[in-house]
């Protein structure tokens, strides 16, 4: 591992879409990887955009709440000098970890609640380590991941609380705790009926450039090969850059078909 390391923050550089910090670590090779904490940015995805080591861009697949940076893959040599530069979203600030390899996902839940307004509560016992606890909710069949909280690691246990936003009609919730490796550990299920109005779909069949909903959604649009173009959430949707085509739009807690003139 890199010791010593010299943490430090660059201002905010501007890029072609947006604002972005980097996080600057020197030190030299010992031989083995790093990890790095990813946090969500307000559910849009994560933070990290690249890492560059020695001004060489690392090819890694960073849109999990955790990752590797494989230095032992590369032709670095025992105490060659490194600079890592992580580039990264403004406004949520990743993290370098020294870790224990035994380190896994366990805990065991007391309770977890879900109340009709998306107010989350649970309690833990026996945490093994100071894990991200992923929120995630089923709708489009499938698992969604809204947020997320940071687990304290107390054998004890601890309470937890955090805001969902409920679509319409009934909601299923799990709790998830994600290891340095991938490896999760969910919890069984709860659900609750939401009182919230379904959201419709105002627009025609065939837009040009704006989809408008009757409230704000969590929303995915996909492309006829089932290729996700956008995750946000929204009233009014922005299509007018999309081809001309047929779209996908996951919305509330339905799917509709549009096309794209």
């Amino acid at each position: 591992m890199f010791r010593p390391f010299t943490l430090l923050f660059l201002m905010a550089v501007c890029t072609a879409n947006a604002q972005t910090d980097t996080l600057v670590a020197n030190g030299t090779y010992k031989g083995k990887n790093l990890y790095m904490q990813n946090p969500m940015k307000k559910g849009k995805g994560f933070c990290v955009r690249k890492v560059i080591v020695n001004k060489n861009e690392v090819k890694l697949n960073v849109n999990s709440s955790a990752f590797e940076i494989p230095f032992d893959s590369t032709k670095f040599h025992l105490g060659q000098p490194v600079e890592l530069l992580v580039i990264h979203d403004e406004g949520c600030v990743p993290k370098l970890l020294e870790i224990n390899m035994d380190r896994k996902a366990v805990f065991e839940l007391d309770y977890l609640k879900l109340d009709s307004i998306g107010r989350l509560t649970f309690r833990t016992k026996n945490e093994m380590e100071k894990l991200m606890f992923a929120i995630e909710q089923f709708r489009w069949n499938k698992w969604i991941r809204v947020g997320e909280v940071s687990g304290q690691g107390k054998s004890e246990g601890a309470v937890y609380t955090h805001k969902l936003k409920l679509h319409s009609g009934l909601n299923t919730v799990r709790v998830k705790q994600i290891d340095y490796f991938g490896k999760s550990s969910p919890s069984a299920p709860v659900e609750v009926k939401s009182n919230s109005p379904e959201i419709l779909f105002l627009s025609p069949a065939t837009v040009t450039a704006t989809i408008e909903l009757s409230d704000e959604s969590l929303y995915e649009i996909y492309d006829e090969y089932g290729n996700i173009i956008r995750h946000e959430s929204a009233k009014d949707i922005d299509v007018s850059k999309l081809k001309k085509g047929t779209y996908y739009l996951n919305y509330d807690n339905t799917t509709k078909r549009f096309g794209k003139k």
